[in-house]
């Protein structure tokens, strides 16, 4: 099978100078005589990546949401507590926010990142104890219980 490489691949394509060989992760034919190295858009294992020094830019959108809560059918945020489930497998958990993983990229650490990260990981943490202590009461579920809860997280959240 013979393909031409397509306009928006073209400057994507290995460097004659520097790619290693060519190759495919998963082979095209089933055959053991004949290896075939290149896939349909001519790309291998070893064609150049990304420029790294390419300029990426830091909206700190991501920054602005503490929660990542489900949403229901109805697209409200669901609280789930995880340690009425398995407190085992939620003490193993940090709680940190997803986008602190930013911090560990040089290129995006900035001065007053650090503080941002541990004043929503605390606050982060501060549901988490009020989950744990709803599931350590041991209360049973009647309804003004569980409004209870619910106004205690909502203000909580607020």
């Amino acid at each position: 099978m013979e393909s031409g490489r397509f306009e928006r691949m073209k400057h994507r394509g290995p460097v004659k100078d520097t790619a290693e060989t060519e190759g495919t992760i998963v082979p095209t034919k089933d055959t053991d005589e004949e290896l075939v190295w290149v896939d349909v858009q001519g790309e291998t294992p070893y064609s150049d990546p990304p420029d790294p020094n390419m300029i990426t830019i830091d909206h700190e959108m991501d920054e602005e949401h503490i929660w990542n809560f489900m949403h229901t059918g109805y697209n409200q945020s669901r609280v789930s507590n995880g340690f009425a489930k398995s407190a085992w497998d939620m003490a193993r958990k940090t709680h940190v926010p997803g986008w602190a993983v930013k911090q560990g990229l040089p290129s995006f650490v900035k001065d007053g990142r650090s503080e941002k990260i541990f004043r929503h990981w605390n606050h982060r943490l501060g549901l988490e104890k009020i989950k744990l202590l709803h599931v350590l009461t041991g209360e049973n579920l009647k309804p003004e219980t569980r409004q209870r809860r619910t106004k205690e997280i909502s203000d909580y959240l607020e």
